[in-house]
């Protein structure tokens, strides 16, 4: 989950499908605020389309026409989008963790799970000292749709390897090596 789920919820849920190809996972990103029907910025598309990803067809959805109450995980970048998807869709808070947060909780060995219901239930426990913890601020990964294009195509790279870390630790795969100008997510903190 995203703001306008046009940037950040593009790139990771396209990161996640690609680790978890084959894996029985359905990954489908949404709006805490926006609209549907608008697609990812062009940034975005650009930019991972140099990774050889192609995410021209996605489109925005919003929360509102969501149903999270059996969704197994729910990561969003900001407390707001938490809260939208615990009061607007029924996602469960023991589900819900902010992407920072959880990157840096999951061992870098993977915790070598069977299926994403499986590294769900790992999770929950986690998810909740995570919400917390981020309360503070720690794992908030700032909005950068306004930014520079320069600084957008930074964050493209940025997030997906944060997004494809996280998948392929969960699957216990090693995580893929960094690639042209991407720096660790830590770099974008406030």
């Amino acid at each position: 989950m995203c703001t306008a789920n046009r940037f950040r919820s593009v790139v990771v849920a396209d990161a996640l499908r690609n680790a978890w190809h084959g894996w029985g996972a359905d990954v489908t990103s949404y709006a805490s605020r926006g609209p549907s029907g608008c697609p990812p910025l062009d940034a975005v598309t650009a930019e991972l389309a140099l990774l050889g990803r192609d995410v021209g067809g996605c489109r925005s959805r919003a929360i509102s026409e969501a149903d999270l109450r059996g969704c197994d995980l729910v990561v969003g970048f900001e407390l707001e989008h938490l809260a939208a998807a615990v009061t607007l869709a029924g996602a469960r808070r023991s589900r819900a963790v902010l992407l920072g947060a959880f990157h840096d909780a999951v061992p870098a060995g993977g915790v070598t799970e069977r299926s994403v219901r499986d590294a769900a239930r790992w999770v929950a426990p986690f998810a909740l000292r995570a919400a917390d913890a981020s309360a503070a601020g720690a794992g908030v990964y700032p909005d950068p749709a306004g930014a520079r294009r320069a600084r957008q195509r930074v964050h493209v790279r940025a997030l997906w390897l944060m997004g494809s870390g996280v998948g392929c630790r969960i699957r216990g795969l090693p995580e893929p090596p960094p690639a042209g100008r991407a720096r660790p997510w830590r770099a974008f903190r406030r």
